[in-house]
């Protein structure tokens, strides 16, 4: 897949074809029905943004003009856990990292996961925070995935709430002292810190950033 026409900051989505993804978007259509959302068509269980290496500093030998997705995720070699595209930094990771854009679709692509991608509404005012990215990146760079599993869930509960709770102490207690980050609540941090949302990342799931979007280009189904 040609993957000239997703540009910086633009967001990819995705939902592998396994029963933890479609097991998200069920209950992200749940969360949209019980809230009175306008969403139609959720079909995506992760997310990501886009960024050229020139934008960042990364240790590695790739060319200026590589695009990355910076997403929180297991990157892995076991094809049961990951899609076998490593961190870009090299190894495999669990979470914020940032992984080369092509192999991360066309690895996905194989296994016949749902992807599309799509830019973000007023592009032209976040196409001035290209450069400042760096920054951003560094901030969030290499934080964990939560452990605890309660954290994610939570996100996806209207009206539940479970941010006092925890299912692993060691994970709570790790919290306290280094911040962990699910995928959209990644995301979500870095487009509050480009002033284009305000929300509470904490209770934002893949779907709900599509509000902030503009329509979604499908490249797999």
């Amino acid at each position: 897949m040609d993957i000239n026409n997703i540009n910086d900051l633009d967001l990819v989505f995705f939902c592998g074809n396994n029963f933890v993804s479609r097991g998200i978007v069920f209950l992200e259509k749940l969360k949209n029905k019980l809230i009175g959302g306008k969403l139609r068509n959720i079909k995506y269980a992760h997310v990501g943004i886009v960024i050229s290496k020139k934008y960042i500093v990364i240790d590695n030998d790739d060319p200026p003009e590589t695009k990355y997705i910076i997403e929180s995720i297991l990157s892995s070699d076991c094809s049961l856990f990951g899609d076998g595209v490593p961190d870009a930094s090299g190894g495999y990771f669990f979470g914020v990292q940032a992984r080369n854009l092509d192999e991360v679709i066309n690895s996905n692509i194989k296994r016949k996961s749902s992807i599309g991608y799509t830019s973000i509404k007023n592009k032209e005012y976040l196409d001035n925070y290209l450069d400042k990215f760096n920054t951003i990146f560094q901030k969030y760079n290499h934080l964990n995935f939560p452990i605890d599993i309660l954290r994610p869930f939570n996100a996806l509960l209207p009206y539940n709430n479970f941010d006092n709770c925890s299912l692993f102490n060691f994970d709570f207690i790790a919290c306290k002292k280094k911040k962990t980050m699910f995928c959209s609540e990644f995301v979500s941090y870095v487009l509050d810190d480009l002033k284009l949302i305000d929300v509470i990342p904490e209770k934002i799931v893949p779907s709900d950033l599509l509000e902030y979007c503009n329509e979604i280009i499908v490249i797999n189904q």
